[in-house]
């Protein structure tokens, strides 16, 4: 008897995962109880990254604006630019990965990322 359940089952199974309809239902539903099982976790760990960022970085008023950026180590200064996804603490990572201590970094997070500002059009 238990057979048979198995195989009413898997028969049961087949047929929602081959129907579209119950496809779709079935890839959201998982997706929804994905979201609500790792949304807390995420929004933890992202706030601890907010705070380590902004305990790090100084803010410096120009004519351009805000302009944040972090300055680490001791040692000959380099000036490290972040790439496309980042700010300052990307450019210390990068820093840090690659050349190690010895050495004084400076990173400013370019405008628009983290905490500086976009610059309005100057003259």
């Amino acid at each position: 008897m238990c057979w048979k359940k198995t195989n009413k089952t898997a028969d049961m199974l087949r047929k929602i995962i081959i129907n579209p309809k119950y496809a779709v239902l079935l890839a959201l539903t998982i997706a929804i109880i994905a979201v609500v099982i790792t949304s807390p976790v995420y929004r933890k760990q992202m706030n601890a990254a907010m705070e380590r960022i902004n305990s790090q970085s100084r803010l410096l008023e120009t004519k351009f604006g805000t302009m944040e950026y972090a300055i680490h180590g001791q040692g000959k200064p380099v000036l490290l630019i972040h790439g496309a996804g980042g700010g300052f603490d990307q450019g210390l990572w990068l820093g840090q990965t690659t050349l190690g201590s010895g050495y004084q970094f400076i990173a400013p997070s370019k405008f628009g990322y983290l905490n500086s500002n976009t610059p309005k059009e100057t003259d």
